[in-house]
């Protein structure tokens, strides 16, 4: 008994003396002829010299070394060093380091176009999952450029005598083919244009003028799928393309295709039915499944089945979740019995959220913009929607949140994958037309910028922006500030400073120097907004055109103060700011000026501005927007001409000259501007090269009218069309309009040129 009792006492003081045990010091080894940086080291581990040890924290440290990318080993030896201390040595193997990236069988694409497409550079350590993703990456590019056959091949070899590696590139670009005949046999369901707007395979008009129409084996295999679910939407399962004749005249380069299809007759679904649940009960999931027995079966209904299931069990936290549709197809009697099956899952919550490819934003711009955190039930409604908040930020061309299983099954890690795209901008614009003055603008503006993070002064989420315009008849400077999470609370504040003279078609100059701000919440309704602001201005209007009539002259000359208090409410649904592709935009806004806060007068200001995308065809985007305004004066003193509202030009009203459509002063037809005002825009935007050449066709409407709430009618029409240029350096706008409906005697015929471009940095 009294052994049993010695030897657990040995047991026990060892295991003291254990966790008592104080780090003497920590020596840190390469395993190779390769130096590690000590600092490298030592900012990734909690222990230190000093420190009590112990076996916990030593894990933790290799497991944080190893997430650090740099060493694809790291071990640990722990020695006695005498007076309950101890020695810890860390050998490290690096990562082997990339010492050359060379690129060979490029001849359409240039080397250096290669290397900024491939993310990894001479000097980082080797990681085969950047490479794999630089691999995609480059033939992703050559895709881009019609190459779609182009074969791309990885060779890493390592350089004798060194940790360091060599990877190599080697390009088969192969010629590209454009398709030059698509004919279609068997067709009597769909019509023939029908079922080529399903295919990218095509024959493109722009291809006799620009690159584009080349013809890709891939992307026609997809296109049979395409035609499959086309038909499978309106229940013809026995569809099949019999035969593809395929002719290719290679001197030429060209491709003539024919396809020769067989329809069938159409399916109806028989039997529906759910399989594996039962966590959501049957009679639940029922209700979320809209293919019902005798109807006419359409895959694209089964796939929407499924994706209501999928979303029932993401917003339970079943994230590992799969449903599938079992079809039993009796092909005598042209029925289909779909059975869902299902495999729930385990419910989990979130353990960690891992952020990664964000090489200038900071982590914390990202955290803040989710809408799930540790601990939360793994909502994948919540995912999805932080997904799209961090695209919205602009910051981002592409946004994965994937889970990663965990050591426990109750848990799951959340991966934030990031690509950064081009925040900073430079631009230059001009606006041109057969009777206006050429106007110049510079405007450098940051998206993604930190006030606190100098000389870099990048990846706060704030934003900053100095516009320049000048010309023979205006001039103006704005200097701009936002901080989306004003006190880390989200609260955006927007700070703006001017001094703006113009003088261009109004027959006199009109001068503003002036700031303001404005707070913005969120509200607790989804996309919705409300924000309160106030600005203060010295606004003067002097240098009237000899011709204007003594009335109006003695009314609007001199200088005013302009004190005002904003309200309004916002309602952004869009998928993002660039590009937009279906959404909507609304805003109203109020405005209240009063000689109590040092205004020159009393009056009220409302706006209301809406914006919805559709997206139609393929890549195609329609688009309509709407404005009314009005603007009342609460006291006998008539609203200054900077009160007031204009119309025409390239952002108003295209074909019509700049604030040329409303009320003019008679009999010389200047423009006074109205205190009504309402505008209408529709138009259809479509690509015509790979995302980066886009057609453009535009109707606007609208009028300006004398008196505040003026009944709304008698327009005034323009319509035209347009070319937009998507570059890497920037974007160009083009649009030519012209009007087809003057509704007052004093605007001016013939078509109008309206002209801006962008370059990026």
């Amino acid at each position: 008994m009294n052994q049993t009792r010695l030897f657990l006492l040995a047991i026990l003081c060892t295991v003291i003396g254990a966790y008592g045990d104080v780090v003497n010091k920590i020596v840190i080894e390469s395993l190779t002829s390769q130096d590690i940086p000590e600092d490298v080291v030592r900012a990734n581990i909690v222990l230190d010299d000093g420190a009590v040890f112990s076996q916990k924290r030593l894990s933790e440290d290799i497991k944080r070394l190893m997430k650090t990318g740099q060493f694809a080993d790291v071990e640990a030896q722990v020695d006695p060093a005498g007076n309950g201390k101890v020695d810890i040595t860390f050998k490290l193997r690096p990562r082997q380091r990339i010492a050359q990236i060379n690129f060979k069988g490029n001849e359409a694409v240039k080397t250096r176009e290669l290397r900024k497409t491939s993310e990894s550079r001479v000097g980082d350590p080797m990681s085969g999952g950047i490479l794999g993703e630089d691999q995609r990456a480059l033939i992703k590019l050559y895709q881009g450029k019609g190459f779609h056959d182009v074969d791309v091949k990885q060779n890493v070899r390592d350089i004798p005598g060194t940790n360091d590696v060599m990877v190599e590139y080697l390009i088969r670009e192969r010629v590209r083919l454009k398709t030059r005949r698509l004919h279609i046999r068997g067709n009597t369901v769909y019509g023939i244009w029908k079922l080529k707007r399903v295919m990218d395979t095509g024959v493109s008009i722009w291809g006799y003028l620009f690159p584009t129409g080349f013809y890709s084996e891939e992307e026609f295999k997809n296109d049979l799928e395409k035609l499959e679910t086309l038909y499978w939407d309106k229940g013809y399962l026995d569809f099949k393309v019999d035969k593809v004749d395929k002719a290719v005249n290679k001197r030429r380069a060209l491709v003539l295709l024919t396809l020769f299809l067989s329809e069938g007759v159409p399916f109806k679904v028989g039997t529906v039915s759910t399989d594996g649940n039962q966590v959501v009960s049957s009679e639940e999931l029922a209700a979320l499944i809209e293919l019902q027995p005798d109807q006419v079966y359409s895959k694209s209904g089964e796939t929407a089945d499924i994706r209501r299931i999928v979303a029932k069990y993401n917003s339970m936290g079943h994230l590992d979740n799969r449903v599938y549709a079992d079809r039993d197809i009796d092909r005598t009697g042209k029925v289909v019995n779909i059975t869902y099956s299902i495999r729930e899952g385990r419910a989990s919550r979130v353990n960690d959220i891992n952020i990664t490819g964000n090489r200038v934003t900071k982590d914390h711009v990202i955290r803040r913009e989710l809408q799930i955190h540790p601990r939360d039930l793994a909502d994948g409604g919540k995912i999805e929607i932080s997904k799209r908040r961090l695209l919205g930020l602009g910051y981002f061309e592409s946004v994965e949140i994937n889970p990663r299983s965990t050591d426990n099954p109750n848990l799951k890690d959340l991966e934030v994958k990031v690509k950064e795209q081009v925040t900073g901008r430079l631009s230059f614009g001009a606006g041109i037309s057969s009777a206006d003055s050429v106007i110049g603008l510079i405007e450098m503006s940051q998206t993604n910028f930190d006030l606190h993070d100098p000389p870099a002064f990048r990846g706060g989420g704030q934003k900053l922006q100095l516009r320049l315009q000048t010309g023979t008849d205006r001039q103006n400077f704005n200097l701009s500030f936002t901080e989306p999470w004003l006190f880390h609370k989200q609260l955006r504040l927007d700070y703006n400073a001017w001094k703006r003279e113009s003088s261009r078609n109004i027959g006199f100059t009109q001068r503003s120097t002036g700031t303001s701000f404005r707070v913005t919440r969120k509200m607790k309704a989804p996309f919705w907004r409300h924000y309160f602001g106030y600005s203060l201005a010295d606004m003067e209007t002097v240098d009237f055109d000899s011709d204007f009539s003594a009335g109006f002259v003695a009314a609007e000359r001199g200088s005013e103060l302009v004190s005002a208090v904003t309200l309004g409410f916002v309602r952004d649904q869009r998928d993002r700011l660039v590009l937009t592709s279906s959404g909507s935009r609304l805003s109203i806004s109020a405005e209240l000026q009063a000689e109590g806060i040092g205004s020159y007068t009393n009056l009220t200001k409302i706006d209301v501005e809406a914006d919805k995308y559709w997206p139609v065809f393929k890549e195609s985007v329609f688009k309509i927007s709407g404005r009314v305004a009005a603007v009342n004066e609460a006291s006998g003193d008539d609203a200054r001409v900077w009160d007031r509202y204009f119309a025409g030009g390239s952002n108003t009203l295209r074909g019509f000259r700049e604030r040329e459509v409303g009320p003019v002063d008679l009999p010389n037809g200047e423009p006074i501007g109205g205190k009504s005002l309402l505008l209408a825009m529709a138009e259809f935007t479509t690509p015509v090269f790979e995302k980066t050449i886009f057609w453009a066709l535009f109707a606007d409407a609208g009028n300006v009218w004398e008196n505040s709430f003026d009944q709304l009618g008698d327009y005034n029409v323009g319509v035209g069309s347009g070319v937009r240029l998507m570059l890497p350096i920037g974007g160009i706008r083009i649009d030519y309009g012209f009007p087809v409906v003057r509704d007052q005697d004093h605007l001016s015929s013939g078509g109008r040129l309206h002209f801006n471009f962008g370059f990026n940095f």
